[in-house]
């Protein structure tokens, strides 16, 4: 839609010199950011790798938890504690690391936790991402690698704007901070200059900016999709300049969704109405009572999924 607007360097230098395939979609319903990630890297569906979705309900506690949190391992640089460990398959990631006997790297660098650990998969040396409270780059204790972090943010605002990171990271300027930190990782360590396959795994943003509709910021989108086009040129050059691209391989794909965008069917005169899954749960309760007796056969809902009280469901000896 703005290919137009773009230059020789970025995503038309891709278009041209690379191989586009057309007809390829996730298997599975709602993917969101982290279990599009998970699926690109571990080449499987939630079913088996275990990552459904960027948070679900805890059935133990029935409270939600996110995909990436991990109490064994502290955070740098943020209060988060991540891990890899609710990711349940292997990754290309984690099998670079065993063809080469771990001498493969591998770093993942995204304004999003989720993103970078879960790209990085279990034995990289490093995942990296933006603490939206405080703007800095952060990590996990999981891995090894972190002390040539450096504090890349260039970016100056009013201290008295509220949210001010959380924003900015779902802007286009985000994605040069993303190229800031990857030369500060080519000067920090031996990525790509030996003979062993590496693998670096960066995430841009592309998405509605500060998740407003794309009717409402039409302009801004436009923008987003300019500077993603300079972004991507610029860590053209940047691999150009540091390993050469003719030692190395890119692939550049969608996590697959956006922010959903609600039509408004009044406008138009359609009949519709809303559905409300709090309502949905407790007549779904008030129906199973009356069919197989008193009990709370619902424990929660939670992200349009519905959780049964499967100790109750066994007890009763039901189907």
């Amino acid at each position: 839609a703005f290919s137009a607007l773009y230059g020789e360097k970025g995503l038309k230098r891709l278009w041209k010199e690379g191989r586009v395939y057309r007809n390829v979609e996730y298997s599975f319903t709602q993917p969101d950011r982290a279990s599009a990630i998970a699926a690109i890297y571990t080449g499987t569906t939630p079913s088996v790798n275990g990552i459904i979705a960027n948070n679900w309900l805890d059935i133990s506690s029935l409270r939600p938890v996110n995909c990436v949190d991990d109490a064994s391992f502290m955070g740098n640089y943020t209060n988060e504690s991540t891990s890899p460990s609710k990711l349940l398959t292997s990754t290309i990631t984690d099998e670079l690391k065993i063809a080469t006997q771990g001498k493969g790297l591998v770093y993942a660098i995204s304004p999003f936790r989720e993103a970078a650990v879960l790209a990085a998969g279990h034995a990289a040396n490093g995942a990296f991402w933006l603490n939206d409270d405080t703007g800095k780059w952060a990590g996990t204790t999981y891995y090894s690698d972190a002390e040539w972090v450096q504090d890349t943010f260039k970016y100056k605002f009013d201290d008295a704007r509220k949210n001010k990171y959380r924003r900015f990271i779902v802007s286009p300027f985000v994605n040069d901070e993303v190229n800031s930190l990857t030369s500060e990782l080519f000067a920090n360590s031996t990525i790509g200059k030996d003979e062993t396959p590496d693998i670096l795994s960066l995430t841009y943003y592309a998405g509605n900016y500060d998740h407003k509709s794309p009717r409402e910021c039409a302009l801004e989108m436009q923008d987003t999709y300019v500077r993603l086009d300079k972004s991507i040129a610029a860590l053209l050059d940047l691999l150009d300049q540091k390993v050469g691209l003719h030692n190395v391989m890119l692939f550049i794909t969608s996590t697959g969704y956006t922010d959903p965008e609600t039509a408004d069917f009044g406008k138009y005169r359609i009949p519709g109405g809303e559905f409300h899954l709090n309502r949905c749960a407790a007549l779904l309760n008030i129906y199973l009572m009356a069919t197989y007796g008193e009990g709370q056969y619902v424990e929660a809902y939670h992200n349009q999924q519905i959780y049964l009280n499967h100790k109750l469901i066994e007890k009763k000896q039901l189907n």
